[in-house]
């Protein structure tokens, strides 16, 4: 199955929402990293398997199923509830200013170690 047409029209209706998006073509299976440009360090990579009869999904890094690529809107629906989250927090970190590490990999670490 191509895949990469599928993550092309995913990667433009994600942009119109406000995501960012770099493609990973050269990788088998062929991927697409999502993110927002607030926080790029954070992201999901999508790729596209072959579904129930055929029918091609959005799968994300975890190998949760995101939806079938004919809903692309319901796709960018659930790319956001998973990363809306932490950009969230990111920003609560940025506004807050509390001389904490404002970067969310800074703090999660910084938390980690004690």
């Amino acid at each position: 199955m191509m895949s990469t047409p599928y993550l092309d029209q995913l990667a433009r209706v994600l942009a119109t929402a406000g995501w960012s998006s770099r493609p990973r073509y050269e990788q088998v299976p062929a991927l697409l990293h999502v993110f927002s440009p607030c926080l790029p360090a954070l992201g999901e990579s999508v790729r596209v398997k072959a579904g129930v009869g055929g029918v091609p999904w959005f799968v994300g890094s975890s190998g949760d199923p995101i939806g079938p690529c004919h809903d692309l809107a319901g796709a960018v629906d659930e790319i956001g509830a998973r990363l809306g989250p932490y950009v969230a927090t990111a920003a609560v970190v940025r506004e807050k200013g509390d001389g904490v590490p404002r970067r969310l990999v800074d703090r999660v670490r910084a938390a980690m170690r004690g």
